[in-house]
C-alpha cells in the first residue's frame, strides 16, 4: 500500500533509537521470527487480537459474540484459541475489562504525520526526530518511499531500524531518503542465523555492505547469551567491518526480558525463559573486543 501502512504502535519520547528525543512508528509484519523477539506481536503482517488472561473475569460475553470458535468456556473459564481467531474484533466491544485488544491498525500517511508532528518541539529542542521500526519496516517500502520525503520537507530527521532482510531494490526504495540507518547484525554464521531467526543471513550481509557505503549507518548487535555472545561471532563481525571499511558506529544491545510477557497474549511460548540479561562485566568484555580493533562502539 502506497499511502497506508499497518501500524501497531506509536511510541513517544524514545532516546535509544537514533539521536535526540524520538517518536517511534512501529510497522507490523516481519519475515524473521527471532527466538528473542521483544515485539512478537509485530511478526504477523495482519491485525490480530491479543488476550490478557489476568484481566478476564470469565463473564462469557466474548464467547457469545465469537463466530469462529476462538473463545470458549471450559470449566467456568474463558479460553482463547488464537489460531482460530479471524480478528473480526467483535469480542472487543463486549469485554467489560478490556481483556482483549486489536494489534495493528491501517494508518494513512497524513494520519501518521499528524501524530508525529505533535512532538515537533521535542525534536527541535533535542535534535531528535522520527524512527520507523517494527517488525521489519521495509515490508512497507512503498509507504516509506512516500512518507519520508514529506517528513523531510517538514525538517524532521528520519531514521529506520531494520533487520536488512529485504530484496535490495525494495530496500533502497524504503531507505533512500532516510537520514540514518540502524542496521541489526545478529549472527554471522548462516546456519545458526537461520536456526535462531528463521531466515538465512546472506541478503542481510549484502545489504549491510551496500547501505553502509551509501547512507549514514549504525550497526546494532543484540547480545543474546548462549546464542550469539561468543567470541567467534564478534570476531566475524569485526572482520566484516574491516573488510568493507566501515567507519560508522556500532551499538551493543544487551538482551532484556521486556517482551517475555507478550508471548502468552498471542498464544506463543517464549523459548528463552532461562536466558538472563548479560552482566555489565560481560558487556564490558565484549565492548573491549571492538575497542581494541579501533571500532567506534558503545553499549546501550
Amino acid at each position: 500500500m502506497k499511502n497506508k501502512a499497518l501500524v501497531f504502535n506509536i511510541q513517544r519520547y524514545s532516546i535509544y533509537d537514533g539521536p535526540g528525543i524520538r517518536t517511534i512508528v512501529f510497522l507490523k509484519g516481519c519475515p524473521l521470527s527471532c527466538l528473542w523477539c521483544s515485539n512478537p506481536e509485530s511478526q504477523s503482517i495482519n491485525p490480530q487480537v491479543i488476550f490478557s488472561a489476568n484481566k478476564c473475569i470469565n463473564c462469557g460475553a466474548c464467547v457469545e459474540k465469537c463466530n469462529s470458535g476462538a473463545s470458549i468456556l471450559k470449566d467456568g473459564k474463558v479460553q482463547f484459541q488464537i489460531e482460530k481467531c479471524t480478528s473480526c474484533a467483535q469480542c472487543l466491544d463486549v469485554c467489560p475489562t478490556n481483556a482483549r485488544q486489536i494489534i495493528g491498525e491501517i494508518r494513512t500517511i497524513d494520519e501518521v504525520i499528524r501524530e508525529v508532528e505533535k512532538d515537533r518541539q521535542f525534536y527541535i529542542n533535542s535534535n531528535g526526530g522520527v524512527t520507523f521500526s517494527g517488525g521489519e519496516p521495509t515490508l512497507h517500502y512503498e509507504f516509506l518511499e512516500e512518507i519520508v520525503p514529506k517528513l523531510k520537507e517538514k525538517a524532521i530527521h528520519v531514521a529506520i531500524e531494520t533487520t536488512g532482510y529485504c530484496e535490495w531494490t525494495k530496500f533502497w526504495r524504503a531507505v533512500k531518503d532516510m537520514d540514518l540507518i540502524l542496521f541489526d547484525l545478529k549472527q554471522m554464521n548462516n546456519e545458526k542465523h537461520k536456526q535462531y531467526t528463521g531466515v538465512e543471513n546472506n541478503i542481510i550481509l549484502q545489504n549491510a555492505e551496500k547501505i553502509s557505503k551509501l547512507k549514514e549507518t549504525v550497526f546494532r548487535i543484540p547480545v543474546i547469551p548462549e546464542y550469539n555472545d561468543n567470541i567467534e561471532n564478534f570476531r566475524e563481525i569485526i572482520n566484516m567491518i574491516e573488510r568493507i571499511k566501515f567507519k560508522g558506529k556500532v551499538n551493543l544491545l544487551p538482551y532484556h526480558l521486556y517482551g517475555k510477557a507478550k508471548y502468552n497474549k498471542i498464544g506463543k511460548i517464549y523459548k528463552l525463559f532461562d536466558v538472563e540479561t548479560p552482566s555489565k562485566e560481560k558487556m564490558n568484555k565484549i565492548l573491549n573486543i571492538f575497542k581494541k580493533n579501533n571500532i567506534d562502539v558503545i553499549s546501550m
